[in-house]
């Protein structure tokens, strides 16, 4: 199992720009000073992270594939999501 993860967004690159989509690239420039052993990429909204053809959309982006792991936001986000599946 390779873990692809992706920060979660409303937007994707900075599009639209925001204060809480800031505070998700920050949080990837610290994993980029932890030079950590898997790979990871942020801030992008979900259907970019989990589309394949969406992802291509962005020839810089760093998955080799879907996400498959998805850190979202705030505790309340990750509750109703997964309270979805």
């Amino acid at each position: 199992y390779e873990p692809r993860l992706t920060m979660l967004a409303y937007s994707t690159f900075g599009h639209p720009q925001g204060e809480r989509s800031e505070r998700v690239q920050e949080a990837v420039r610290i994993l980029d000073k932890r030079r950590v052993d898997f790979e990871y990429d942020g801030e992008m909204a979900a259907d970019v992270a989990l589309n394949a053809r969406a992802m291509a959309q962005y020839p810089f982006i760093r998955l080799t594939g879907p996400a498959n792991v998805l850190i979202m936001p705030a505790f309340n986000s990750a509750s109703i999501s997964t309270k979805m599946l």
